[in-house]
């Protein structure tokens, strides 16, 4: 069951990720992000997205 959570947890955060990577890009493209303050962010959402694909991660190689 652990197996089969870490894996699915895993699976939820590499979607979270592909979803705020591309709402940073669609900003972006679109002008909404102008000023540092956007891009920083952006950027935080990125680095706590990728932050929780690493920690599921660990969790998956640790259950097997």
């Amino acid at each position: 069951m652990d197996k089969t959570f870490s894996f699915v947890q895993l699976i939820i955060a590499v979607v979270i990720f592909l979803c705020v990577v591309s709402g940073v890009i669609g900003h972006i493209v679109l002008g909404h992000i102008t000023s540092i303050f956007g891009f920083i962010v952006s950027f935080v959402f990125i680095a706590l997205s990728w932050v929780l694909i690493r920690i599921s991660y660990k969790e998956l190689r640790e259950n097997r």
